[in-house]
């Protein structure tokens, strides 16, 4: 159990800064607060600001399909103030 401890620390410590992979959802480290993102300060995100979150797929995290991102469909995208990015093999091609 210790070296099972252990090893999960050193593994955190030695690769905790870049991008983590849980299963099948990919983390990306230090999402800004939506309050942050919201430049003209309306309570919602635009498409053109949420493009400041790089790895937000706005497609995914509007869920509403409303053409904007509540501050609780931002908030969903996120945990532990990271970005829930969409798996890996289900991307499209970004032109």
């Amino acid at each position: 159990m210790k070296k099972t401890l252990l090893l999960v620390v050193a593994t955190i410590l030695i690769f905790g800064t870049g991008v983590v992979t849980m299963g099948q959802l990919e983390i990306a480290p230090e999402a800004p607060d939506f309050s942050e993102v919201d430049m003209d300060q309306d309570g919602s995100l635009s498409r053109d600001e949420a493009a400041l979150v790089e790895g937000l797929d706005f497609d995914i995290a509007d869920k509403d399909r409303n053409g904007i991102l509540s501050k609780e469909e931002y908030n969903a995208a996120m945990v532990g103030g990271a970005i829930i990015l969409e798996p890996m093999e289900e991307r499209e091609p970004t032109e």
